[in-house]
């Protein structure tokens, strides 16, 4: 069975925790038009329709959640079977999003990002969502599923959902 490695690949258990906006000092580099974060929710029958029977892998669908932060990223995924996280730094270019993953780990898979692996997605921000598109060679179809809804501006937060799969602190925005 071939695994896709999702875009966004976290540890965030429903009613367990999530990544919450605090207060706090910024780093030196400026805003991006992206910076907040997203939360998208995707189903194994979404995942049916856009993949085939060998790229249904668990990490594939559940809750997803994206941390933008002045060119770093943060990315976790969770479902009942497993959880995955991963982060790095990203660039905007024209329409570009392009992703850097500097780590990326789980618990249930081996199928996250890992260091040294690129993404580049066309995007656009707009009312309120992150929409994402495939570019050539880009990213696997899982990620493009559905818009992925604005949760916050406020892209400074803290990991509150325990300590099964959540990123190192090093993969936070300090």
């Amino acid at each position: 069975m071939r695994r896709l490695r999702c875009f966004a690949v976290v540890a965030l258990a429903v009613g367990l925790g999530a990544i919450a906006p605090t207060a706090g000092a910024g780093r030196a580099a400026g805003r991006s038009a992206i910076d907040g974060i997203y939360r998208v929710q995707t189903t194994l029958a979404e995942l049916r329709k856009v993949a085939g029977p060998g790229d249904q892998d668990p990490a594939n669908f559940g809750r997803f959640t994206a941390v933008f932060d002045r060119g770093r990223f943060v990315i976790t995924q969770q479902n009942g079977e497993v959880c995955t996280w991963q982060y790095g730094t990203f660039t905007l270019a024209g329409n570009r999003l392009r992703l850097s993953f500097l780590d990326g780990g789980g618990v249930g898979t081996n199928a996250y990002n890992k260091a040294g692996e690129r993404l580049v997605f066309a995007y656009t921000p707009s009312r309120g969502a992150l929409r994402l598109k495939a570019t050539p060679g880009g990213p696997p179809p899982p990620s493009l599923m559905k818009p992925w809804p604005l949760v916050s501006k406020t892209p400074r937060w803290v990991w509150t959902a325990g300590a099964r799969c959540a990123p190192p602190r090093k993969a936070l925005p300090q």
